[in-house]
């Protein structure tokens, strides 16, 4: 899907639209507009579609518009896609003996004869002409094509008769017997290494197979150092690609086994147990590389986890569930959580049936889908999960073991999710003190949960208190583990944040810009930490009144965060919403108005109209309508966030106290004190419930209703 917005912003270019700050569902509609407007028909060409695509997803790939028709090639035939279907035939017999001669042309008529009768024998099958064609090449001034054809033919071939006995099962998955018993013959000739690269090939997805797994799984399997795997390795990949049996992508080494060349090593292949050996250690390898990736949050590439999803499969013992755990982590990283919500829930089957419901593996996979389920909106179920999961560790592990302490965490952020800060503020603080007490004052974990703490402190409005515990981590953190530790910078993110919520904005802006710098350096432009730094930069900035810098980095974030990551994602999302107010402020109200709208729209579409940032989304809009005057536009919309906000979150909630007073606030404009009064009075109860009397936002509030009283006396 990425590679697919590429392109449309690649065609718009071409055509000279102005496409930089379109969404992809709304470039094709562009895309289409100007293609109808000049009024030629149009072929789009679609090359190598997945099997598995969905009939919701082909929509997107279909040609915009009414006057395009679309082309699209798929090897599936396991799918029955809309439209007509057309099954591309064999290649005939000069196409055949053209694609044969590649490698080794025929010498004189007797041979040209021969390649013919070669082309029929194999149906025109291109790829069993292929690797004929490499295997003559490989065989010249040794074997005749009239040779190769009697030997192809001739009875005695233990693959043809197997693969005669297997006709129909051959068939079934789209290998003819004569094509079979050409790659049978093929893969024959391979030595050892080139063999085990077949093999685990046929164990992976129809994926290009990155070299340093390939090089990982040989080490593992074989105990090998690194350097003596890599050589076995590279010579194994060559001698594959030389019989045509394979194709090198790129200039990363990746290789393409085609999946019928799979199905014929599956159906020749009798070693079973070099086949189970290998599975292991591709299981092992893989598991490696998405852990080895994890710490620092650096999402692993497509083809990787598209491997481990295929090898772990429904996970058959506890390595396999480790790797599709991984694999769920990867995908969070990378901004899929339904993926990762997916793959979650099949870890915690996988090991309640492995393991038993109350392991604690078990217990660590519920707790990762909980934070999944969260991250979509389903904040109850998530709740519920969590407290089961917290109920259970404590009983199994007890009240203070690490993980314990670790999901009580966990739990507390959760109450903030809800309201209830008071209750999150003891929890966290009693959490605190039990890992100063198991781990000590300066364990990574520690220091994460004094940040914690300082996030509700500052919600509360407890700034001073939010920011010397912000410090404090920080400094600790810059002590014990560095000042570039990817840890350090979280907490130094959180302590510039604590600087921005209190006011002090050049300081943030400094402290947000030696993070950035660091994280640019150690992670690039497209890691996801660098650009929720490079967003929070941006916000300091406009803050600050910098207007012009804060664009930049937010167009910035925006670019990036379209290329790696999904139009849904949170930072995609928060950097349109944030362009969208820089454009209000700069006065361009027609651009601000239309962004914010395509903000909620894409919000919706992604996480659900009731999700919590969505209705956050709704609200901003309203209360941009609000300042472009647009009244009546903006109490109807905020009254429905406000239903919205008590029915999903509950009237006690921060987020529905906040709209509330934003309700008060457009109907006081619109000159109905009565309701005003009834919407601040309860706006202010739910302050001093929340922040407690001398918050600043509750003396804001109080003040708001006693003008309104003062103004209702007066009339």
């Amino acid at each position: 899907m990425a590679e697919r917005d590429r392109q449309l912003l690649a065609f718009a270019a071409e055509l000279g639209l102005d496409a930089s700050d379109l969404a992809p569902r709304r470039l094709a509609g562009a895309l289409g507009r100007e293609l109808d407007a000049r009024g030629k028909p149009f072929l789009w060409i679609v090359d190598d579609l997945p099997g598995d695509v969905t009939a919701s997803e082909l929509d997107g790939w279909l040609a915009p518009r009414r006057l395009g028709r679309t082309l699209a090639t798929t090897r599936s035939r396991t799918r029955d896609l809309a439209g007509t279907r057309i099954d591309l035939g064999v290649l005939g017999e000069d196409d055949g003996v053209e694609l044969l001669s590649r490698h080794r042309p025929p010498d004189g008529p007797q041979e040209l004869a021969a390649a013919r009768r070669l082309v029929a024998d194999l149906g025109g099958h291109p790829l069993a002409l292929d690797v004929v064609g490499a295997a003559l090449g490989a065989e010249r001034g040794v074997r005749s094509f009239a040779r190769y054809q009697a030997d192809l033919a001739g009875p005695g071939a233990d693959e043809l008769k197997r693969s005669r006995r297997h006709a129909g099962e051959l068939r079934a998955g789209g290998l003819e017997p004569s094509v079979a018993s050409t790659l049978a013959r093929s893969i024959a000739g391979l030595d050892q290494l080139g063999m085990d690269f077949l093999r685990l090939a046929a164990l992976l997805a129809v994926r290009p197979i990155p070299a340093s797994v390939v090089v990982d799984a040989f080490a593992i399997v074989d105990g090998l150092e690194i350097e003596a795997a890599r050589e076995r390795a590279v010579s194994a990949m060559e001698d594959v690609a030389a019989r045509s049996l394979a194709e090198t992508l790129g200039e990363g080494g990746a290789r393409q086994v085609h999946t019928l060349v799979s199905q014929a090593v599956r159906l020749v292949d009798r070693d079973r147990d070099r086949v189970a050996a290998l599975a292991a250690a591709a299981v092992q390898a893989l598991s490696h590389q998405l852990w080895h990736g994890a710490p620092i949050r650096v999402a692993a590439p497509a083809d990787t986890l598209a491997h481990a999803r295929h090898l772990a499969g429904e996970p058959a013992d506890e390595a396999q569930a480790m790797l599709l755990a991984w694999a769920a982590h990867h995908d969070r990283f990378r901004g899929d959580e339904r993926s990762a919500i997916a793959l979650d829930e099949r870890v915690v089957e996988a090991r309640r049936r492995l393991l038993g419901a109350e392991h604690p593996e078990t217990l660590l996979a519920m707790s990762n889908l909980a934070i999944g389920l969260r991250n979509i909106g389903e904040v109850k179920r998530a709740h519920e999960l969590q407290a089961r999961v917290l109920e259970a560790q404590e009983r199994v592990l007890g009240p203070e073991h690490p993980q314990t302490l670790m999901s009580r965490n966990g739990r507390a952020v959760a109450l903030s999710e809800t309201g209830d800060l008071e209750g999150a503020r003891g929890l966290h603080e009693r959490t605190l003190a039990a890992l100063q007490r198991v781990l000590g004052d300066e364990h990574p974990e520690t220091l994460i949960s004094m940040n914690n703490l300082a996030e509700v402190l500052r919600e509360l409005g407890d700034r001073v208190g939010a920011y010397a515990l912000a410090e404090r981590a920080a400094y600790t953190a810059r002590r014990v583990l560095g000042s570039r530790h990817p840890r350090t910078l979280t907490l130094n993110s959180t302590l510039a944040a604590a600087l921005h919520g209190g006011g002090e904005l050049p300081a943030a802006i400094e402290l947000y810009e030696q993070v950035l710098e660091a994280r640019l350096t150690l992670l690039g432009e497209e890691h996801l930490d660098t650009l929720v730094t490079m967003s929070n930069l941006g916000s300091a900035r406009r803050d600050a009144g910098d207007l012009e810098a804060a664009r930049e980095l937010q167009e910035r974030v925006l670019e990036t965060a379209r290329r790696t990551l999904s139009d849904g994602h949170g930072l995609t999302l928060s950097a349109m919403n944030s362009l969208a107010l820089i454009a209000q402020e700069t006065g361009d109200t027609v651009a601000a108005r239309a962004a914010m709208e395509l903000v909620v729209d894409v919000q919706s579409r992604a996480r659900g109209r009731d999700h919590p940032q969505t209705l956050s989304s709704r609200f901003s809009l309203g209360m941009m309508l609000q300042a472009q005057g647009d009244l009546d536009g903006a109490r109807a919309l905020v009254e429905r966030v406000v239903e919205d906000c008590e029915r999903v979150l509950g009237r006690e909630h921060p987020d529905s106290v906040h709209a509330t007073y934003g309700l008060a606030e457009v109907v006081s404009d619109l000159g109905d004190l009565q309701a005003a009064r009834t919407l601040y009075a309860r706006a202010l109860q739910g302050a001093v419930r929340l922040y407690g009397e001398s918050n600043p936002g509750t003396l804001a509030t109080r003040s708001k209703l006693e003008a309104i009283i003062a103004r209702l006396a007066d009339a």
